[in-house]
Formats: C-alpha cells, structure tokens, sequence
C-alpha cells in the first residue's frame, strides 16, 4: 500500500484511481483480473477482485462518494468518517401524527387525497433557490427542473433542484457541496457533505425563519 501523505497531493494519481473505481463499480462480483492489476498498481495493494468488489460498488450504494471510497483503498479498507447533512422539509400550522416518511410518501402519491395535501403550503420555491444561490454564491451552480407527471396509478409531482459545489482547494477526501430540492408536493429536501456547523446552522434557521418544518 502506497503512502498517503505523498499520494493525497498527486492529483494525477487520485484522478486515475477515481476513474477505476467508477469503473469497478459497474462489475461488483466479476471484476475483470486486468482492472483488479490497474487497481493493485495504483494503489499498490495486493488485493484480489472481490475485495475492490466490495468496496468500489459503495460508490453507488454506500454512505461515501467517490473520494472517500478512493480515500479507502489507500487505508487497507478503513472508510473515513461522513459528514452528511440531511434535512426533509414542509410547512404546516398544524401538527400531523405521523412518521416523516409516511407525510412524504402521502404527499408525493396523493394517497391520503387533497383534504390531507391541504394541510401543507405550498412552499416559496423562489424564495428557497434564491437564498441558496446568494448565500453560496461562491459555489459551483447547476440546476434542473422535472416537470409534473401523472398517470392513472400515480401522481409524480415535478421538482427543481441546485447544487451548489464549493470548488475551494480542500484536502482530499473532502467534497462540500449542498444540494436542494423543492417539490410540488409540498416537500423539499436539503442534503449535503462536509458542510461546517455554521452553514448547516444557517440553512436550519433559514427555513424556521420562513416558517417550516422538519420532519424525519
């Protein structure tokens, strides 16, 4: 295994491992031997292909992205620790007795019909993506919209969802980036890696300031 301390700064290197690993992923139990022998020597491990098997198939499942599970094969396996942020969101003035899953799911079917749906406003969606947009508007932009679908068995509600990615110079394995997403559903989920405390404590009071609230 090769030594981090002079690997995390070899951008070229890490470049390539990532593009193996996303590569791997597409194989999970069948690895080619040849792809196992590239990864071997780019991280100058001795691992067989189950092994990366495992591991680089966590780009698509796991909890990490794409630099920590490269991050991984360079530490005999060992997966740094998350730093993920997770909020659902609505707005209501009334209290709903129910799980947070079970109001989105509601919500995003139509199942419980409009008499339930009208105990959620609709939220300023404007409002949401402009305060993002400003508040990092030092960040990577990219947006895109879903229109709303429906079928005789569902309603799919459309969406507009940004992320914004911070394209400082971090040590690597860390990617910041948040992501949000408002739905006509009267939902919206905000998410996020390697977001400081203050910035996740400034999305929080932001959406309490307009009112909402979070649910599980």
């Amino acid at each position: 295994m090769k030594n981090w301390d002079e690997v995390k700064n070899n951008k070229e290197l890490l470049k390539k491992a990532e593009a193996l690993v996303e590569e791997a992923a597409d194989y999970y139990d069948d690895m080619p031997d040849e792809l196992c022998k590239q990864l071997n020597e780019i991280t100058g491990n001795n691992w067989d292909p189950g092994d990366y098997g495992q591991y680089c198939f966590e780009w698509w499942e796991g909890p990490w992205h794409l630099k920590q599970v490269v991050y991984g094969l360079f530490h005999d396996g060992e997966m740094p620790d998350t730093n993920e942020f997770n909020l659902h969101i609505v707005k209501t003035t009334e209290k709903i007795d129910m799980p947070g899953l079970e109001i989105r799911h509601a919500l995003c079917t139509g199942k419980l019909g409009e008499e339930f749906r009208n105990k959620f406003d609709d939220l300023p969606e404007k409002e949401i993506i402009d305060w993002f947009t400003n508040v990092f508007s030092g960040w990577r932009k990219k947006c895109k919209e879903d229109p709303d679908k429906v079928s005789s068995k569902r309603i799919e509600y459309g969406e507009i969802t940004c992320i914004f990615s911070c394209e400082e110079d971090l040590e690597y394995p860390l990617d910041k980036f948040v992501g949000v997403s408002v739905s006509h559903d009267r939902t919206a989920f905000v998410w996020g890696e390697d977001l400081s405390d203050d910035e996740k404590k400034k999305i929080k009071d932001f959406f309490l300031g307009i009112g909402c609230t979070f649910i599980d």
